[in-house]
Formats: C-alpha cells, structure tokens, sequence
C-alpha cells in the first residue's frame, strides 16, 4: 500500500479491544512520530506511554469531561454528542497502551508578542527566580483570551490563574498545575469568562465571578462547585472576601455592590443599587478590620462604605486629574493606596481624609497594587508592563528624611510650614533647631 492510497482508505477507530500491543510496533510508532516536521527542528514534544490501568481509567474520564464540556459549551444542543463522547470513553480506558503526546513549551518558541509566561521574583534581590511557571504561557492570548487573572492564595503556595472559562490551581515551588476547574455546565455560555477570583482567608474556598453575571463557590479539597451558582444579574468584575470569611461582596456592570453569605449564599446587603443608574463597578476592597470597604467605578470615582449600617461616608478625595482604577488599605487600615489612570499612585490618611505622599514613577495606567501582610511594602504595575516594589513604611520615610538632612526644622521653617501647630522635635537622634 502507497502513501496515496494510505490515505483515501483510512479510518476513524472509536472501538477498542483490549488485546496487548507489542513493543515493537511501540517502537515504530513511536520512531515515525519523533520524525514528523518541527520548525527549527526544536520537537517541542514529549510523549508518555500509560499501561497502568488505574490511570488509564483516570485519563479516560478527564478526556470525557474535557469532550463533553465542549459540547455543552454555547448552551448548543449536543446532547447527542455527549451521549456519542460518554459511549466512546467508557471504553478507552480497556486500551492497554496510551500514548500520550505533549507539547514541551520548554522547548517551543514563539515571538514575543504571543509569549507571555508567569514570572516569580525575588522581592530581596529583584530578580527573576528559576520558577517561572513556564507550562502556562498564553499562546491563544490574542485570538481567544482577551485577559489573564492572577490570584496567590493567603499561604502564598499555590496561584489561581483565570483564562477564558477555565480556572487553573498551579503550585508556586514546583512550578506545575495542582488543579483544573471547568465552568459550571448549568451557567456556560459563550461570554463565561473568569473576571475575578477570591480565596477564603479562612478555608479551602474559591469564589469566582463570571462575566455573564454568575459567582460561583469551588471547594479546592474536592475541586467541585458547592452549591448552585449566584446570578448576580450583570457581568462581575469584581469581589473580595470579608477578612473573617463570612461574606463576599461583588461589584458589577450595573453599578450594584452586593454583599453574599458565604454559608447561605443568600443576599445579605447592597450597597450600591442598579436603580441608581451608577457606573460600572471595577474594583473594590475591604479594610483589613472588615468595617469599611471601598468601591472604584468605572468613571473613576471612589466611594467608602460602612459595612454594618451599609451607609456611604465620606471618603478621600482621590486623583482628580485621572481616573481611580483601584485601591487597597494597608494591613492597619491607617492608610488606602490608590493607582489612576495616568499612572498615578497616592497614599492617603484614613483619618483625616488627606494625601500623604505619591509613589512617582509609572508613566502609564496603574492597574494593580498589592501589599505584604506586615504593611510596609508594596508592589505596584502597570498597563505597559512596569513593577515598582516600594517601602511605603511612614515610620521608614521620616528615618530616611533625617539621615539626609541630619537635622530638625529650625523654629522659622516649623512656622512656615505649620503655624498652626506647636513646635515639636521631628528627627529624635538630633537637637531642636533653633
């Protein structure tokens, strides 16, 4: 038989036996597969032969899961193809060889603008580490995801990363995947893409908001959902959980901030109702005591809110000349830190409501901020691909003034600068100014 003729007569095989393979028609296989054509000859490909019938099982009813979900996908009528797929798998695992064939992105290279590893980063020294999370580059980023969201779990062990529908766990010291989550089939359509996600500062719960307005609880022990999706009503974009757990607040295309229990799942406050024909919610946070959390909409503006009564305080005023993309407050809920849009980072004075000092120098919008847990660091990015790690230590900010100056402010700069205010010694380690 030539190649042509190879070609016009075969066939599809969907029925298997479970008759031993011998291993030197193993061998050829394998010797024909290894010389298929690869760019730069750089067989980016790793091939694995499972016998073991227990993981032949397991594989069998992943690709199963994997084939049924895509079916379901879109809210299609292909039921008749899930029943095709469940038909078909429940017999692949009485194969008595798999082999596996995997794209090694070690070895595979693409340019740059569809390259777009995970980096770790030593925050001591600022360099890259050697865990770069190189099995999730985003090679479909362009055409089929249009944003990654990246989350750290409390512990700082494991990372959730959100691509499109899926939602993948990935171990931070090993640099490979722990879990996979699909979306809940009773919510999939075409628009149900991750926007946001939030683990449980007191458990092994994963919330996940969807754009097609769903929030959904995963148990990361089981990797099932509990209970039934929330349908909010509009695309999520944003939550975060209470520090005690308890309840979740979520901010929406509408405008709505809600808060959830967590147990119930039941609706347990709004703080900013769609009625109110408000912006879209684009981010927002608690304060480290639970008592207030802060909301960005999407014309910039911040608002504060008494978690209790549910009532809107007063709140800082925020970077006037762009627009507020989000905040946090420090772990002693002393300070809120915001990024803007023209690359603006502040620091303001929970207190009295005023500016502290910028953090200066991101020249484009400033999308994320994060905080270490004892408050005096901070890292912050940008939309151009900037991160500044800075000391945002109040205490550290004076040492340093006056180890520069060696010197307190002498009695006529004090009432230069503040009049109002009785003379005090500002740098203990040197004398009053005269």
């Amino acid at each position: 038989m030539d190649i042509r003729e190879a070609i016009r007569l075969r066939s599809s095989v969907r029925v298997y036996t479970d008759r031993a393979v011998d291993e030197a028609v193993v061998r050829d296989i394998m010797e024909a597969a290894i010389m298929a054509p690869n760019g730069g000859n750089a067989q980016p490909w790793d091939f694995i032969l499972v016998d073991e019938p227990a993981k032949r099982k397991e594989m069998a009813d992943l690709v199963n899961e994997a084939h049924n979900f895509y079916f379901r996908e879109g809210r299609r009528d292909k039921s008749d193809k899930v029943k095709e797929g469940d038909a078909i798998y429940s017999t692949l695992y009485k194969v008595p060889l798999l082999i596996v064939a995997c794209l090694n992105q070690k070895y595979h290279r693409m340019d740059d603008d569809y390259l777009e590893p995970e980096y770790f980063w030593d925050i001591q020294s600022g360099n890259r580490t050697w865990k770069d999370l190189v099995d999730i580059q985003n090679v479909n980023r362009v055409s089929s995801f249009p944003e990654r969201i990246v989350k750290f779990s409390l512990d700082s062990k494991t990372i959730a990363i959100g691509e499109g529908t899926m939602l993948r766990i990935w171990d931070v010291f090993t640099g490979e995947p722990v879990d996979l989550y699909f979306t809940h089939q009773s919510v999939v359509d075409t628009l149900t893409n991750v926007k946001d996600i939030a683990f449980r500062p007191n458990g092994n719960i994963l919330a996940v908001g969807y754009d097609n307005g769903s929030l959904i609880f995963w148990d990361s022990a089981t990797r099932k959902s509990i209970g039934e999706p929330i349908l909010v009503g509009m695309g999520v974009n944003a939550i975060a959980f209470s520090p005690n757990g308890n309840t979740l607040a979520s901010g929406d295309l509408s405008g709505t901030v809600s808060l959830w229990d967590v147990v119930t799942h039941e609706q347990v406050g709004q703080l900013r109702k769609a009625e109110d024909f408000l912006p879209e919610v684009v981010n927002i946070a608690f304060s480290s005591n639970g008592r207030l959390l802060a909301s960005v909409d999407g014309s910039g503006a911040v608002t504060l809110w008494n978690v209790k009564t549910l009532e809107q305080i007063a709140a800082p005023r925020l970077d006037t000349n762009n627009a507020v993309l989000t905040v946090i407050f420090t772990p002693d809920n002393s300070t809120l830190i915001s990024g803007s849009s023209g690359g603006t980072v502040m620091m303001w004075d929970m207190s009295s409501r005023q500016p502290i000092g910028e953090l200066i120098g991101h020249t484009n919008a400033v999308n994320l901020i994060s905080i270490n847990p004892d408050g005096n660091l901070a890292v912050t990015s940008d939309a151009g691909g900037a991160m500044f790690l800075w000391d945002i230590s109040i205490h550290s900010w004076v040492d340093k003034a006056c180890g520069m100056v060696s010197r307190n402010l002498s009695q006529v700069e004090w009432q230069q600068y503040f009049p109002d205010e009785e003379y005090r010694i500002t740098c203990p380690q040197w004398p009053a100014g005269e």
